[in-house]
């Protein structure tokens, strides 16, 4: 049971940064700057 937890949060922290990336990378050249503040708001609450 343990094994399958540490799984689960391996593959949350891979979507997270893959998430994040893709975020500041290829969003930002197609939404505006309101959009983006609060993509930068979301990411800045953990």
């Amino acid at each position: 049971m343990q094994r399958r937890w540490m799984m689960l949060g391996a593959v949350m922290t891979m979507l997270s940064v893959a998430i994040g990336a893709f975020g500041a990378h290829m969003l930002k050249d197609t939404i505006g700057p309101a959009a983006i503040a609060t993509y930068e708001t979301g990411c800045n609450i953990t």
